[in-house]
């Protein structure tokens, strides 16, 4: 046994140990050894008189004498606690170990050595001393009564790791006493060098049972190895807890208590660094670490293991080990295994979220509200303090290993990818949680990642151009090529990055740490946040059907209680009721981290950066921010633009939503300017984002940063709107060419996505209204007519749809009401109830919706009638204009206004004098047009005198309008049933055929030849046409304005035609006088 000892220690038997170079100790509570004592000194007292004589020689300071010899005896033997004197051992009543077997091996084979005569240990036996107490063996049979005196005064079960560690502080003991004596130097070298020697051996015995504690006799029935050194670097969690009183109940031998343990662990790596030091430490690690599996953030363990991984990592030789261990990143690796396997796994993922810490959404959430504002800010202070202790912990663990060397900086981000290339399906609307890692895995190392982004995301961004833009060219680190791209296929995407790649290029840390932080705030924040947000959705459904069923129990004769029917139905709903408030807790608890204020400003600090990078790389200049990027873009966008994943793009805006519904006040201190500049360029320049949702989100984030918030009267991106540079200059005409272009979105859901962007473009506009600059802005844009067109067209569709289906619904919710309050209705079938029921209530969810979007079309209108009427008398776009007004005056002030009367119109944002007034405030803004009155003269379905009379009695009765507005509103009537008249004696005449329009059967005034089909239309006819639809409307062919030919010919003949009627006319009234009101000329 003893030579594979020193077969494992590489040093033979005898030979004198290195003798490292001692560091300072710090005191500790133990008893210290006691010093052997130095011969006495004399006192002053004792002091010989000096005798007289003819000079009196002063005596000299001498550092006191000593018998060294005897001193390294006593050291040795308290050190070891064993001697070779049997009196010594009966004098200390055998807690100094009697080494018979030693004495009798010396008597032996070394029968003249000095020890023989002076039964006193020297300094060339420590090794053999050492050896000979650790092969005691209290389980031993013997006959030796001296031996069997030994062997029951050992220590009760105490381990050969416990002798060693007590063994290795009582060395430090001499250390300290022998360095507080005044010796002479010479004596301290050579008492420092015995302790040095024992200290060096207990050290390497103490490497050789953490390794193989088999190697020595075991005396105890507990673990033993590496599991024991755990006692002293794991605190209890009596001392992790930094807010606890409780009192330590660990069950701990007295030689490892109060182990001063970094010391030992420096003394261990100055032994076996360079010589075997991964062999002793690895299992140390792989125990302290594996203790974090199964716990959660309700208890203080995880503090203790916290503790003892940065009480190792202080260590460079151990910190690179680290990170060359297998189970780093654990082989073969899945999502589950990178969390719950690896090293650091487990201790990454402590949460809150529910599926990595269900306790606690079951303790502090039981009865949870989600209502934030109801949430209980001490549980949320509470568990947000634990989470960011635990955070910062983890990211000073990383960041010992990044610094430790080359290999460890790059095994670390390896870990970081890996991570992330496993959890891509996280990125997927429907996640399956045994595929991935969990929330709190994945938003833990957001985090980490973000405070290593921290010191290159300055206020100036002084760092932003050593981010490299081809990274996805020159590192494999991170697998994108399943990713969707921002503007490519994945063909096109494959053949770039094959034809591109240059693994070859170095790739600073920088640019690594800011794809991996994009990569973890899509896969971690954002997909999180998307669970929870589904989840409460799922839950605001499914309560309400909950709460009826209850009522109906309790009110149905049918289950009366006590009856078998009733105990069924309640267990079932209690069973229903039990797994919503699961989920509501679980909610709730998510909350805690994503909606935790210290992160939001974290991330908004990194999406910040994000925003003006992004700006950065589409700006054709690549100078942004430091000189403002020029907008619009040009057309051809950036390749390695076009070849991003798309998700830094989704993330970004998901982001700035969310915070701008709920933080908005996160606002208010950074990040208004840099995400201004980032909304008004791609606003500006939309089909730089190939994804329509994308897209439209970045309106919704400009609206809801003009929503009043606390106690702001207005939004938190209000000023910004109205006064940022970029804004003044291109939001107005932006909005205008957003609201067109997201006409077809080329997804499945275009027609409520477009709804829901013009509705929020129109909401800003009105926002932007009473600016002088943007209103400027909007007069520059009429003077392009084409543009204004179609967007007045689209405006009015809108309108036209939005309020007819509004509408149309209130007058079902009439009817649903008077059905549902009959007499007979309580007594029909319950399936015909409840269809009824859920009837009504799907068409007051609709009606709700049509309203406020149809509301703010009409306002929009109102606006700009007022501000470029005449942009609104275009031939195909004046007609239709003012047949929609007429319709809509019709439904709410003629005989169908009694249809559009329910129980409680607030409910549903029915206000029909907001909306009678914003539609006669349109007719008051465009009466002096002769156009538009010509307009409203040709409407046949809804026009009518009468009609008007009686919105004007309305008007009158109401107060809606004053007497003189009212007498405007009269004449413009007059002067429309005037130009009435004068159609109608020109309806009468035979217009010939060839004169008629082929699709509207009116007179046409400007023929045009489609060049496809060659059919003869008016020109504001075929205009109309393709506002809404890009083909020929007899063949279908592809068509635009710009190739349909006018046909002059026709023209002039038809010109002729009508002048030669006028003419005659005219002679057939010279001598009448004109009673009514003289026209408006046209524009």
């Amino acid at each position: 046994i003893r030579q594979r000892r020193l077969e494992r220690l590489g040093t033979p038997a005898g030979s004198p140990a290195p003798q490292p170079e001692e560091r300072e100790i710090p005191k500790t509570t133990e008893r210290k050894p006691q010093p052997v004592p130095a011969p006495a000194r004399i006192s002053a007292q004792q002091k010989p008189q000096p005798q007289p004589s003819t000079s009196s020689p002063k005596l000299s300071s001498q550092p006191a004498q000593f018998d060294i010899t005897e001193w390294e005896s006593r050291a040795i033997e308290s050190t070891l606690k064993v001697t070779i004197d049997l009196n010594t051992a009966d004098a200390t009543s055998w807690t100094v170990s009697y080494l018979k077997p030693l004495l009798n091996e010396l008597e032996e084979e070394q029968p003249t050595h000095k020890a023989l005569q002076t039964k006193k240990l020297t300094p060339d036996l420590i090794d053999q001393a050492l050896i000979a107490r650790l092969n005691l063996d209290p389980n031993a049979m013997m006959d030796d009564g001296e031996m069997l005196t030994v062997i029951a005064s050992l220590p009760a079960n105490q381990t050969t790791f416990e002798y060693l560690v007590g063994a290795w502080r009582r060395a430090r003991g001499q250390a300290v006493q022998l360095n507080k004596i005044d010796y002479s130097p010479a004596d301290k070298q050579r008492g420092m060098s015995v302790i040095n020697k024992l200290k060096e051996l207990l050290l390497s015995y103490i490497g050789l049972t953490l390794q193989d504690p088999t190697m020595f006799v075991q005396t105890s029935d507990k673990p033993s190895g590496a599991i024991e050194f755990l006692q002293i670097l794991i605190p209890d969690e009596a001392s992790a807890d930094p807010y606890g009183d409780k009192k330590s109940t660990r069950d701990i031998s007295p030689e490892l208590q109060n182990v001063p343990v970094s010391d030992l662990l420096a003394d261990i790596v100055k032994r076996f660094d360079g010589d075997g030091l991964e062999e002793v430490i690895t299992p140390i690690i792989e125990l302290t670490a594996g203790q974090a599996k199964g716990l959660d953030l309700t208890g203080v363990q995880w503090r203790s293991i916290i503790t003892a991984l940065e009480t190792l990592l202080q260590f460079k030789p151990i910190a690179g080990i680290f990170t060359t261990l297998p189970s780093f990143i654990p082989t073969p690796v899945t999502a589950k295994s990178i969390e719950n396997d690896s090293l650091l796994g487990p201790l990454i993922g402590l949460s809150t979220f529910s599926s990595s810490a269900p306790n606690i959404a079951k303790l502090y959430f039981s009865d949870a509200s989600l209502d934030r504002e109801e949430q209980s800010p001490i549980t949320q202070n509470t568990l947000r303090a634990t989470l960011d202790s635990l955070q910062a912990s983890l990211f000073g663990i990383f960041n010992v290993l990044v610094r430790t060397s080359p290999q460890s900086r790059e095994r670390v981000l390896d870990f970081f990818a890996i991570a992330a290339n496993l959890n891509g399906h996280r990125g997927a609307m429907r996640v399956d949680p045994k595929r991935v890692s969990g929330d709190g895995f994945m938003f833990n190392c957001q985090v980490i990642l973000s405070r290593f982004a921290d010191p290159f995301m300055d206020a100036t961004f002084s760092k932003i151009d050593k981010i490299d833009p081809k990274y996805f060219c020159h590192s494999k680190r991170l697998d994108i090529s399943e990713e969707t791209k921002i503007k490519a296929d994945k063909t096109e995407s494959d053949t770039f990055y094959n034809e591109n790649s240059n693994k070859d290029h170095p790739v600073n840390f920088i640019s690594e740490v800011f794809y991996l932080s994009l990569a973890f705030h899509y896969l971690g924040y954002h997909s999180a946040q998307r669970q929870s947000g589904s989840l409460k959705k799922h839950i605001d459904m499914i309560e309400p059907q909950l709460n009826a069923q209850r009522n109906q129990l309790l009110n149905d004769p049918r289950f009366a209680p006590g009856t078998p029917g009733r105990m069924f139905a309640e267990k079932q709903l209690e069973k229903q009721e039990i797994l919503l408030k699961e989920r509501k807790a679980a909610v709730a608890s998510s909350w805690i981290q994503l909606d935790d204020p210290a992160s939001m400003t974290r991330i908004l600090g990194f999406y910040t950066f994000v925003t003006t990078w992004i700006v950065r790389f589409v700006d054709p200049s690549h100078q942004h921010p430091q000189k403002l990027v020029t907008l619009p873009l040009p057309d051809e966008m950036p390749v390695e633009f076009k070849m991003m994943p798309e998700y830094i793009l989704e993330s970004t805006v998901d982001f700035f939503i969310q915070l701008t519904r709920y933080q908005p006040h996160q606002l208010e201190s950074s990040g208004k300017e840099e995400l201004m500049n980032f909304l008004v360029t791609f606003i500006c320049s939309p089909k730089y984002i190939g994804n329509p949702y994308s897209r439209n989100k970045i309106v919704e984030i400009m609206w809801n940063g003009t929503h009043p918030y606390g106690y702001s009267r207005s939004g938190v991106l209000s000023d910004s709107i109205n006064y940022h540079k970029l804004s003044l200059e291109h939001l107005m005409p932006s909005l205008m060419s957003f609201y067109i272009d997201v006409e077809r979105t080329g997804v499945s859901s275009q027609f409520y996505d477009r709804l829901n962007v013009r509705y929020n473009i129109a909401r800003l506009l009105k926002v932007v209204w009473n600016n002088p600059t943007h209103r400027d802005k909007l007069k520059e844009d009429t003077m392009n007519s084409d543009k204004f067109v179609r967007f007045t067209n689209l405006v009015m569709n809108d309108s036209t749809y939005l309020l007819d289906e509004a509408l149309g619904k209130l007058a079902s919710i009439r009817q649903y009401e008077e059905e549902l309050n009959s007499p007979g209705f309580s007594n029909r079938p319950d399936n015909e109830r409840e269809e009824v029921q859920q009837s009504f209530e799907e068409s007051g969810r609709a009606a709700g919706s049509y309203t406020a979007l149809g509301g703010e079309s009409v306002r929009l209108l109102k606006a700009f009638t007022a501000e470029a009427k005449a942009a609104f008398m275009a031939p195909e776009i004046v007609d239709r204009l003012a047949a929609m007004l007429c319709y809509n005056l019709d439904a709410l002030a003629g005989p169908r206004c009694q249809e559009l009367k329910v129980t409680n119109p607030e409910k549903y944002g029915w206000r029909p004098r907001q909306l009678l007034t914003d539609i006669i405030d349109i007719f008051m803004n465009l009466l002096d047009c002769r156009e538009f009155i010509e307009g409203v003269a040709k409407d046949g379905r809804s026009y009518s005198k009468t009609l008007f009379e009686r919105a004007a009695g309305i008007l009158r009765r109401k107060a809606i309008k004053t007497d003189q507005e009212v007498d405007l509103l009269a004449r413009f009537v007059n002067q429309v049933e005037q130009v009435r008249a004068e159609m109608m004696e020109e309806d009468e005449a035979d217009i010939p055929e060839e004169y008629q329009d082929m699709i509207m059967a009116t007179l046409m005034r400007d023929p045009v030849i489609l060049p496809g089909s060659k059919a003869v239309l008016d020109r504001s006819t075929i205009k109309s046409h393709l506002l809404s639809d890009n083909t020929d409307p007899f063949n279908r062919s592809p068509l635009t304005i710009d190739q349909v030919v006018p046909h002059t010919e026709l023209k002039a003949e038809i010109d002729e035609w009508v002048a030669k009627r006028r003419q005659a006319k005219l002679d057939e009234m010279t001598n009448a006088t004109n009673a009514v009101d003289v026209l408006p000329p046209k524009n």
